[in-house]
């Protein structure tokens, strides 16, 4: 039922869908006569060395021709002789010019031909024709005597009716089967089987030879509690069986020879008489059972194991003296149950299976299209029936089922589809669709040539490694076809496969045509001077084809040879293949286009600016944010991403190109694309150094400087290019260096690159000697290598800091709040500051001050600083005029005073409790008070005042209300009375 099979997938095939345009191109060698562009070839059959075909030649899809060539020792070509034929044979039944009907099936064996014919019609074979050897009655004719019948001959059972339809047959070694379906639900209900029987491949449990159909039933039944599927047979016979009836096969059956244990029954029995169970090493096939292969040494099922129509899954049995079991190990393996065998193709869809005689072979579709397009065999290749030369000699082949050739091998242009596998005694056979209808029309054969397997007299006898296509209904191929646009002319290369020689220099393929969707034709000029004849390699051009258009073209016409383009897409746009990045700065990255796709004399400038406008779409990954921005590209083929961030994360969503009627009509066929800015190089703004007033001591100062260009990292407590914990270096006239330690830092403003900022930063330069003066001529991120160190930043002006001999020290425990002082946003109090140097000829008064003191160690001007609970700053400011002599200081030369600060900017009805004082806004210059300080600053009354009156504005509203409901009670309650007194005068006195 296999070839029945194939031809009704084929058949449903090619009404249903459309198909798009694959080739495969080998070395082409001839043509089968008298076919043409419309034949399509539906079933293919090889055994040994005899080879058929069956073709339908008047495009109704079914089959009304049989081709037939190779071995004929038997008759089995059916030509009326037992001579080799060469090339591809019309047969015909005797007197005959046609079948009289369909052609449904053909099969081949070693000793046999045959085809079933669909006589009235109706879809199914209700007629076989067998001829060839005839020793065991094959032929079913007893009227025949002779022992090879060398024409077509009708075969009947005595009853002289089928009394069915014929679903399925096979020819075996000198056996026939035939399957019948007697109930006409499209599935085989009775198998028949005749000839010889030495191995018990009839199955009636004999090994006596039949020369009637016996019906043939599991031991013990009288019928197959199933639908049959398929049924095989060679020297062994296999039966699948659908017994859960929902059309696929869950059981198989086999018997006849077992040599090497083939048959898969868990039997070592030389030989199996009766229909008997197939057994998976796993117990259970846990799939369909699609198809079946076999030869004298070993057995293949086709397995859908995930029930999705297609196969998956190959299982063989028998000996693995060549590795053909494809599951490598030791080549003396012999399996008496069914295996898996190991693969390469992944999730790709088997199409056909076929056991050579000592390897395996498959076809697979890889891309999921529903069509085969690579090949994967194991075991013997020594004459090259694997389809590659990587393979030599009996036992160095792939051990394991490995892809050979796959239809990209042969042609970067066309890409044909692989529709069926067979193996003969040394040659491999596939059934190729060129021209995508769904049906074969080419043939291709590797390994060996010696008995004319190949079917052409122009190949000579001999091995061949890689495939070649031997027959087809095309007088020459289409191998590559390559366009190209310059932007004025279209040009074209063509590589034809002319395996019969058609073109030469006298005969040249000058007619060519392009065939628009319009039907427009576009005449070609030959350009010889650009064409290499000999190779078959040919230069045409056409003119004036205006650029920015697309062009279908559905076919392409040599010397009146029609061939399908399957609405080819040709555009005169130019075309970008891809994209890199390159030159990538702090900001910038510049995006180099790939025009590779276009021809050698393309220029881009023959376009217009907007048709030459690019929009790349971005994402600036650190903060998701998608951006886009265009350009006009010029023949340096390069565009420029700017205003990026520094040391930031981007992607390259896509690039669209040519803009044209408001659209981008393309976009860059290319994965998103990631990459990183450049570090910006941080700056330190020298000029900007300042020391802090009220820092400096006996042995360290505080200063703020400004550095551009700093980038945050992740975690936001440092700089990406720059380690706070490392400090700075100050430069002293003495080119001593004095490594400042960072204390806190502010952002300014934005940086003068992209994506980073400007900051103030904090530092303190410690280990100093008292009462010394420090002139810093300049400043580093690094330690200096020395004093002409490239990196280190000069300041305009000295930066001088003089060391006092003793440090101020404010005394917190003398803290004390004025208490009338106390208003809502403000409060005064005192404090007492020990150990100040007054700055020569300030005025000295012990109680009431002339004039303001100054000190060279504490500026009155910057205040002092409050931090309370919460770990907020409050900077106090000195009040004009307060401060009191108290007396010398704690050390020599120093005094100590008491001043009145007063804390504003507060808000009014809040309670403070303030923690600490200290000179600077900086926490690790706080002194703690023993106790916290509490201020409740006073409410705000015009806050209050502004409340009572609206309370007051209410309670007016209120009362008003209620009188108005009184009023109107009242009224309402007098009316009531005066109506009552008008309509009962009497019941009032006067």
């Amino acid at each position: 039922m296999k070839k029945n099979f194939i031809f009704s997938i084929l058949l449903i095939l090619i009404t249903s869908f459309s198909f798009k345009s694959f080739d495969l191109i080998f070395d082409n060698k001839n043509i089968i006569e008298s076919l043409d562009q419309n034949s399509k070839v539906l079933d293919y059959e090889m055994s040994g060395s005899t080879v058929g075909v069956l073709v339908d030649t008047d495009d109704d899809y079914l089959g009304d021709t049989l081709y037939m060539w190779g071995l004929n020792d038997r008759g089995e070509i059916g030509d009326g002789t037992t001579t080799n034929v060469t090339t591809p044979k019309i047969i015909t039944p005797t007197d005959q010019t046609d079948w009289g009907g369909n052609l449904i099936q053909f099969e081949s064996s070693f000793s046999n031909s045959g085809v079933t014919v669909d006589t009235d019609y109706d879809g199914y074979a209700d007629t076989v024709y067998i001829w060839g050897d005839n020793q065991h009655n094959q032929i079913l004719n007893e009227e025949i005597e002779s022992n090879t019948v060398l024409f077509p001959t009708l075969v009947l059972p005595s009853s002289g009716s089928w009394n069915g339809n014929i679903i399925d047959f096979f020819l075996g070694d000198e056996y026939v089967g035939i399957l019948l379906d007697t109930d006409y639900d499209e599935f085989g209900d009775d198998l028949y089987t005749w000839g010889i029987n030495n191995s018990g491949n009839l199955g009636d449990g004999t090994t006596q030879t039949s020369y009637e159909p016996l019906e043939i039933f599991p031991p013990e039944q009288t019928s197959w509690n199933g639908n049959i599927t398929d049924i095989y047979g060679a020297n062994s016979t296999f039966l699948l069986l659908d017994t859960d009836y929902d059309g696929y096969a869950d059981t198989g059956y086999s018997w006849g020879s077992n040599n090497n244990y083939k048959l898969g029954v868990n039997s070592t029995s030389s030989r199996v008489t009766t229909p008997t169970e197939m057994v998976s090493n796993e117990g259970t096939w846990n799939g369909n059972i699609i198809d079946v292969s076999s030869n004298a040494n070993n057995s293949m099922l086709l397995l859908d194991t995930n029930f999705d129509g297609y196969g998956d899954e190959v299982y063989l049995s028998g000996t693995n003296d060549q590795y053909q079991l494809g599951i490598g190990g030791n080549n003396d393996t012999k399996n008496s149950v069914f295996y898996p065998a190991n693969h390469t193709w992944g999730d790709g869809y088997i199409i056909d299976v076929s056991m050579g005689a000592n390897w395996s072979g498959i076809i697979v579709d890889t891309d999921l299209d529903g069509y085969a397009d690579a090949f994967y065999g194991d075991g013997f290749n020594s004459n090259g029936q694997l389809g590659t030369s990587d393979y030599g000699g009996n036992l160095n082949g792939p051990r394991v089922l490995t892809k050979t050739f796959d239809r990209n091998d042969f042609s970067s242009y066309y890409k044909y589809n692989f529709m069926q596998i067979e193996t003969g005694t040394r040659s491999t056979g596939i059934l190729i669709d060129t021209d995508l209808d769904g049906y074969g029309d080419t043939l291709y054969m590797t390994g060996s040539n010696y008995t004319n397997d190949f079917g052409n007299d122009n190949i000579p006898s001999g091995d061949y490694k890689t495939p070649i296509a031997t027959n087809s209904t095309y007088d020459f191929l289409i191998q590559d076809l390559y366009f190209d646009f310059d932007g004025v002319s279209l040009s074209i290369d063509l590589k034809l496969n002319d395996y019969q020689n058609i073109f030469n220099e006298e005969a040249l393929p000058t007619n060519f045509l392009l065939i628009d969707d319009n039907n427009i034709n576009y005449q070609t000029i030959f350009e010889e001077d650009l064409s290499n004849i000999t190779d078959d390699q040919y230069h045409y051009k056409i003119e004036d084809i205006e650029s920015s258009q697309t062009y279908i073209f559905k076919n392409i016409s040599i010397n009146d040879n029609i061939f399908n383009l399957n609405d080819e897409q040709f555009s005169t746009d130019y075309l970008i293949l891809g994209y890199q990045i390159s030159n990538i700065s702090e900001q910038s990255a510049t995006i180099n286009l790939n025009f590779e796709n276009n021809s050698e004399e393309f220029d881009l400038l023959n376009y217009t600016s907007s048709e030459r406008e690019i929009k790349v779409n971005y994402t600036d990954l650190d903060q998701n944010i998608s951006n886009s921005q265009e350009f006009v590209v010029d023949d340096s083929y390069e565009i420029t991403l700017t205003n990026l961030n520094a040391e930031s994360n981007y992607q390259i969503d896509s690039i669209q190109y040519f803009y044209q009627d408001e659209n981008y009509k393309y976009t860059i066929d290319q994965e998103e694309t990631q990459f990183q800015t450049s570090s910006a190089i941080p700056l330190i703004e020298s000029d900007s150094i300042k020391s802090i007033d009220n820092s400096i001591t006996t042995n360290s100062f505080q200063y703020t400087i400004s550095i551009d260009n700093l980038k945050l990292n992740q975690s936001k407590d440092n700089f990406t290019q720059y380690d706070i914990n490392n400090g700075i270096w100050l430069i002293d006239e003495n080119n001593e260096n004095y490594n400042s330690t960072y204390i806190d830092a502010r952002i300014i403003n934005s940086g003068s690159i992209n994506g980073t900022g400007k900051y103030q930063l904090t530092f303190k330069q410690d280990q100093l000697i008292e009462n010394t003066t420090y002139n810093f001529i300049g400043i580093n991120f690094d330690e200096p290598s020395s004093s002409s160190d490239p990196n280190i930043v000069f300041f305009s002006n000295v930066f001088s800091i003089t060391t006092v001999s003793a440090n101020k020290e404010i005394i917190p425990s003398t803290f004390s709040i004025i208490e009338d002082s106390i208003i809502e946003t403000s409060f005064q109090y005192t404090i007492e500051i020990d150990n100040l140097f007054l700055i020569d000829n300030s005025s000295l008064i012990k109680n009431n001050l002339e004039a303001e003191i100054n000190f060279s160690n504490f500026n009155l001007d910057e205040g002092i600083y409050l931090i309370d609970d919460n770990g907020n700053i409050y900077n106090s400011f000195y009040v004009n005029d307060s401060s009191l002599y108290l007396g010398e200081g704690k050390d020599e030369g120093t005094s100590n005073y008491q001043f009145i600060f007063e804390q504003n900017n507060l808000e009014a009805g809040t309670t403070y409790n303030f923690v600490g004082i200290g000179f600077t806004d900086l926490e690790e210059d706080f002194i703690n008070f023993d106790s916290s300080i509490t201020i409740n600053t006073i409410p705000n009354n015009t806050q209050m005042i502004i409340i009572i009156i609206i309370i007051i504005i209410l309670i007016i509203i209120l009362l008003l209300i209620f009188i108005l409901l009184f009023v109107d009670l009242k009224m309402k309650k007098n009316t009531k009375k005066m109506n009552n007194k008008i309509n009962n005068p009497n019941s009032f006195e006067d």
